[in-house]
């Protein structure tokens, strides 16, 4: 059986407590949840709910060329993943009201200790290609200019995230 990878709990909002323990910090309620290795996956999935609806919404589009229904059903599926983020996941959590963050976990950071330079270089290579096809895409159907500089912002997002994979590649290379 293939061992499963785990997703770095590392970025955003991400602490770690005077036990040396991962804490998601939510600065709306100042409250930390504590989060252990095991839900990993279900933290990417959770940190990237809009991200993910703005890529459904753009699938959505490209098949059926209408703005109005892509909104619409990027809009309803990162509404449905917020609702269960704030009113499932986090509630089910290890919580410490009044939580005070002290050391960032970074995601370069987080990557690098996992110490796997084929997925960094991978991932790497997927986000600057959808970027770029994206925008190609836009341009040999013709899109909207509206439209095809919303791409080039998603380009531009895409980019930033192979450059800290790519970044993180470096470092990890550097290491050994």
């Amino acid at each position: 059986m293939a061992k499963q990878t785990k997703s770095p709990i590392a970025g955003r909002n991400i602490y770690l407590n005077k036990h040396n323990q991962k804490i998601l910090f939510d600065s709306f309620s100042k409250t930390g949840y504590l989060i252990r290795d095991e839900e990993a996956q279900r933290f990417t999935l959770y940190r990237n709910r809009w991200v993910l609806a703005l890529a459904i919404g753009i699938l959505v589009y490209s098949f059926l060329k209408q703005i109005p229904v892509s909104i619409l059903i990027g809009l309803a599926y990162g509404l449905f993943q917020e609702y269960r983020y704030r009113r499932v996941w986090l509630p089910g959590l290890t919580q410490f009201p009044n939580f005070k963050p002290e050391k960032k976990v970074g995601f370069i950071e987080g990557l690098i200790q996992q110490n796997k330079a084929w997925e960094c270089f991978l991932l790497g290579l997927a986000f600057m290609a959808f970027g770029i096809l994206l925008v190609i895409k836009g341009i040999l159907e013709k899109d909207a200019p509206i439209l095809l500089a919303f791409e080039i912002l998603v380009m531009i997002a895409t980019t930033y995230k192979a450059i800290q994979y790519f970044f993180a590649l470096y470092q990890i290379k550097k290491k050994r």
